[in-house]
């Protein structure tokens, strides 16, 4: 006389072959990378409020062009070592429908010496580009600023201006009463610590 098998709905279900595993595996990593990674990293930037700019971050209007606008900026730090890292928002107004794709360029300096560090992006961080904007669009934008682990210790200033896409010649930034300020801004300074020993 046997041993009687369990009922059916005691009995431990089989384990799925590897074969049937390896796809549903697959499609859950390409969904996380998609949803989780890629889309964040791409989509455009939030539109926001005028009143959303924190009070701290007002440090403009500059008017670039009578296209767009620099509202201001924040800087999440501004005492770094070689090797950190750290990020400065920019707050951005459309004042017509851009018809060029602008860039920004960063330079971390001091006085006319060569740049610790220096980049070529769009306003947008890479998420869209400025003729994408429409009047009135108010954007908040995150830009990661990275030093090399070799940046020498000591005081700079971090520049910008802006250029359209595949010309330097550098837009001319203009104050709330029409002052020509050139085309090149200050926006923040930072210091680069020496590093202590352990």
């Amino acid at each position: 006389m046997g041993i009687p098998s369990a009922p059916p709905h005691l009995r431990t279900p089989a384990p799925l072959p590897l074969r049937t595993l390896a796809p549903l595996l697959m499609l859950t990593f390409t969904l996380v990378v998609l949803f989780g990674y890629l889309l964040p990293m791409y989509s455009p930037p939030a539109r926001i409020g005028l009143s959303e700019i924190p009070p701290a971050a007002r440090k403009g209007p500059f008017d670039l062009n009578g296209q767009i606008r620099l509202l201001g900026w924040q800087a999440e730090r501004t005492t770094l070592a070689p090797g950190e890292a750290t990020h400065v928002t920019l707050y951005w107004q459309a004042l017509t429908d851009p018809q060029e794709d602008y860039r920004l360029f960063f330079r971390l300096q001091a006085g006319q010496d060569e740049p610790v560090w220096e980049k070529d992006d769009s306003p947008s961080a890479g998420q869209d580009s400025t003729d994408l904007w429409r009047q009135g669009d108010v954007l908040a934008v995150r830009h990661r600023l990275a030093l090399a682990a070799d940046a020498p210790p000591g005081r700079y200033r971090l520049l910008a201006g802006v250029h359209a896409f595949g010309n330097w010649d550098w837009l001319m930034l203009y104050d709330e009463y029409g002052k020509s300020l050139g085309d090149v801004i200050a926006l923040e300074d930072f210091v680069i610590a020496r590093q202590t020993q352990p």
